[in-house]
């Protein structure tokens, strides 16, 4: 039987490196996690069993302005202070969290959690809390707690740990502190060479959303989190930057492996509609010609849509024509081809201030970059009785990974939040 000793309420560090020494890079025996789980040192919550060695994930990081350390049971009065504002929590998915009762059960997930406080150095004030979890070696199933692997449960290529649970006092909104939170704990997660850092954030969470865009999270995929239950949440990513690409790489036909195939080629050629006016006319190699212009405001002549109009119009045309491919390979025979398909209420994001903003020599204060696109997608089978809104749904996950112009802007960091629903009116 494995004996963990505590002192004062704290796990030892003797504790840890016994962990350490069992698990680490041998994987998580059965008697182990069975003797963890009867001690109680193993309990449901969403890190997983990995998190415990390996991977500091309640270290003690400092900067100028920020100190994050353990969390301690008596920090219990000092985050509920920085916590106890109805206004902080109204668009968190925990809306009642300021209360007494609610911010009582997240401090006891916050203990077993192994959470970090946020410190302000200047005041010595409590400003909120983060953590890690989920930390996952390379190899490693996305259910390791589980002692019958599911069919086709993925395992993980790089090392990988979630940054989550983050919330912060609204007095520390709108300045750095969010910012260098978030550097402290990637730059220790980069030391101890994880190659990929998750942020899960809920759906309807659009503050935390920019904030993860804002320090450099690119949006991923949409699923639940297999540690904490079946809510789908928005996944967004960053990868350690040691191991990601120069910029600049070109493809060339000598980097292919031997018996791939070549990346489909695209060619143009565009030249300026109106001399001194910002219209193009573009002409694609297979005898289209494609007109684009800006309004009057904008210096152009409202003569054509706008560039941006025709990314938002090649997304819809990408996804409707990938959508029949799907469909004609997914729907078994007489009930495998789409009638039609109707995009309504498609409304795009961007922050202008990403390319518009002065002077042009300095970096823009934001991404130019569409943020979200957001539609609903009737979909029409020829055999509507056949075909149920389960399978709908099926179709637009399938639509979402393999349609290039989605996959472009899902790279970018552009959310795209596209509802699929069966069109039997």
């Amino acid at each position: 039987m494995l004996s963990v000793l505590f002192a004062g309420g704290r796990r030892s560090s003797c504790a840890t490196t016994l962990l350490s020494q069992r698990l680490c890079h041998g994987g998580a025996n059965r008697s182990v996690q069975r003797d963890l789980s009867q001690s109680g040192l193993l309990r449901k919550s969403r890190r997983t069993f990995s998190s415990f060695a390996c991977f500091p994930h309640q270290p003690t990081l400092e900067s100028d302005q920020l100190l994050l350390r353990p969390i301690e049971r008596d920090d219990k009065d000092a985050l509920h202070a920085a916590a106890n504002d109805p206004l902080l929590w109204a668009g968190h998915p925990s809306k009642d969290r300021w209360k007494t009762d609610v911010f009582a059960e997240w401090f006891r997930a916050a203990i077993d959690g192994w959470a970090l406080v946020v410190v302000d150095k200047a005041t010595g004030d409590v400003l909120g809390s983060s953590r890690y979890y989920d930390y996952l070696e390379p190899g490693q199933s996305l259910n390791p707690l589980s002692t019958q692997e599911p069919a086709g449960c993925p395992t993980v290529v790089g090392s990988e740990v979630a940054i989550g649970y983050t919330w912060l006092a609204r007095r520390a909104w709108g300045g750095t502190v969010n910012a260098e939170l978030k550097r402290l704990m990637l730059d220790h997660a980069w030391r101890y060479n994880v190659d990929t850092v998750w942020f899960h954030v809920a759906i309807d969470n659009e503050r935390s959303q920019r904030a993860v865009q804002k320090i450099g999270g690119v949006f991923s995929h949409r699923a639940s989190v297999p540690t904490d239950g079946p809510d789908i949440m928005l996944w967004f990513k960053m990868s350690n930057p040691s191991r990601q690409e120069p910029k600049g790489t070109r493809i060339s036909k000598m980097s292919i492996p031997n018996g791939a195939s070549l990346p489909k080629k695209y060619s143009f050629e565009g030249f300026s509609s109106d001399s001194g006016r910002p219209g193009c006319t573009i002409v694609t190699s297979t005898g289209y010609e494609i007109v684009s212009d800006l309004p009057k405001t904008g210096g152009g002549n409202n003569s054509a849509a706008q560039p941006v109009e025709y990314l938002i119009a090649a997304l819809l045309g990408c996804k409707n024509a990938t959508a029949h491919y799907v469909a004609r390979h997914l729907w078994s025979r007489p009930h495998h081809r789409i009638e039609s398909i109707r995009f309504t209420q498609v409304t795009a994001w961007r922050d202008e201030q990403g390319a518009l903003a002065l002077p042009v020599s300095e970096p823009p204060p934001t991404s130019a970059a569409l943020q979200c696109v957001s539609a609903k997608v009737y979909v029409r089978p020829r055999a509507t009785a056949e075909i149920s809104e389960e399978d709908v749904e099926q179709l637009g996950k399938i639509v979402e990974e393999r349609c290039p112009v989605a996959a472009t802007l899902v790279h970018s960091g552009c959310i795209l939040d596209f509802q699929w629903l069966l069109d039997d009116a």
